[in-house]
């Protein structure tokens, strides 16, 4: 399935939540962000390996890291 808008960060963080608390499941995930499941499991990794920051978009996070260094 693909979808040329992109997800937000506020609702890659919710549903990857949800799935890793098992209230829903992953092709769930997917079928509601209308995204491939792939996706959604690269979310969860992402979490949880670095909690809601890894979801950020990367110029986000860029900048955060530039705004530190001054």
């Amino acid at each position: 399935m693909s979808r040329k808008g992109k997800v937000r960060y506020e609702a890659k963080c919710r549903l990857a939540q949800a799935c890793i608390n098992k209230r829903m499941e992953v092709c769930e995930a997917a079928r509601i962000a209308q995204i491939d499941h792939s996706a959604v499991r690269r979310w969860i990794k992402q979490y949880e390996a670095e909690g809601a920051e890894g979801l950020l978009p990367h110029a986000k996070v860029m900048a955060a890291f530039l705004a530190a260094l001054r």
